[in-house]
């Protein structure tokens, strides 16, 4: 089957109603929330995405990092690849704290729109 003419899931959308989908899809699919990481957690992240063998600038700190709010474990991992990738891109020599602000910011900045946290689904069986 050509990637064209490949199926995919639709469903009706509704703004400003508290959930971005419609009953009969919410009364499909659970939903779990999970939490942010908390500052504290976010460092550990950092430290275990960081690791020694790429050259990192001796301005990198997991603590600073961890500063940025609205990222998870997955954003910080994505942007430790981002960052590395950058800057043998341009031909630099180490990933300093600047370059892995920047990929945080695009991950980001790269996120659908959401205006509040997804509400958790009220029941989950078939409807």
């Amino acid at each position: 089957m050509p990637p064209s003419a490949l199926p995919y899931p639709r469903t009706r959308l509704r703004q400003g109603q508290g959930s971005c989908y419609d009953t009969a899809f919410d009364s499909r699919v659970w939903q779990v929330r999970f939490p942010a990481p908390d500052e504290a957690a976010r460092a550990g992240i950092w430290r275990r995405h960081l690791p020694a063998a790429p050259p990192l600038a001796e301005d990198v700190s997991p603590e600073g990092l961890a500063g940025v709010d609205e990222v998870t474990g997955r954003d910080i991992r994505r942007a430790v690849i981002d960052a590395a990738a950058e800057v043998l891109r341009t031909g630099r020599p180490r990933v300093r704290q600047a370059d892995l602000l920047a990929a945080v910011e695009r991950i980001k900045a790269g996120r659908p729109y959401r205006a509040g946290p997804m509400p958790m689904a009220a029941s989950g069986g078939a409807g």
